[in-house]
């Protein structure tokens, strides 16, 4: 006589779902506002914002547009728990790096590397249940 199938005690099937930490998530959909509000204005505004700094020129600030419509893109992509959204920032905090440096000096292009930093923080840190251990 077969064994009689019995059914799981609850809908989970093997380990429990990982979930990211509160403070992760927020971080994300924070820097995606910040991008969704920055690009048009800088879009809108690029003429004005050139002309008060000497260094900046218009198709820099619609490079700068690009590159923050590529950061809301990858912003998504980390969203959904894969880890090449997080290279994506970093190749573009690397050209950002390089337009703050050359436009307002060291001091402004260190400071803008303050978000990849607070990333690399939230991605990295929590030992077994960090999210870069999760992320696939």
């Amino acid at each position: 006589m077969e064994a009689q199938y019995e059914a799981p005690k609850s809908d989970i099937i093997g380990e429990p779902q990982w979930k990211r930490s509160r403070f992760l998530t927020i971080w994300l959909w924070f820097m995606l506002v910040m991008q969704a509000i920055t690009v048009p204005t800088q879009l809108f505004f690029a003429e004005q914002i050139a002309a008060q700094t000497p260094k900046l020129s218009v198709p820099i600030v619609y490079g700068l547009c690009l590159g923050g419509l590529f950061a809301m893109a990858f912003i998504i992509v980390l969203l959904r728990n894969r880890r090449w959204g997080y290279w994506g920032m970093v190749v573009l905090s690397v050209f950002a790096f390089a337009v703050n440096f050359h436009v307002m000096g060291l001091g402004t292009a260190l400071a803008g590397l303050g978000g990849l930093v607070i990333l690399t923080l939230a991605m990295f840190l929590g030992g077994d249940n960090s999210a870069w251990k999760h992320y696939r």
